[in-house]
């Protein structure tokens, strides 16, 4: 059975590439474009580990991030930023997230960390 991962970005082009590179690597994927969408998928979806980024219009990541655990919570959660900085990384760690990526990231940074996130839960 393939781990599944979410992917939620509101960047439809990275959310494209993201799901590509996962799907490629043998993952099974589900992804969100939105906030909403995210809830929906962790709520309804058997999965491992979610990739959530940190800014989108309907939510932020870190704000999404108790909610996310509220319904799932032994749920990795990767969160994902174009913006990073030690604060944030710091932050995201305290409320919960298993790790902390910032764009841009190789193919083979993303697996590594998917990887890790799913051997942790």
């Amino acid at each position: 059975m393939a781990f599944k991962i979410i992917v939620v970005d509101d960047d439809p082009l990275a959310l494209e590439s993201l799901e590509s590179y996962l799907r490629g690597a043998g993952y099974d994927v589900a992804a969100a474009g939105s906030a909403r969408e995210a809830l929906e998928v962790a709520r309804t979806t058997r999965c491992d580990v979610a990739l959530l980024d940190m800014k989108m219009p309907d939510a932020n990541g870190l704000e999404l991030l108790p909610t996310i655990h509220k319904h799932r919570p032994k749920l990795p959660v990767v969160m994902v930023t174009g913006y990073a900085s030690i604060d944030t990384a710091v932050e995201a760690i305290q409320r919960g997230a298993s790790d902390y990526m910032a764009k841009p990231f190789t193919p083979d940074e993303l697996f590594a960390t998917a990887r890790r996130a799913i051997r942790r839960a």
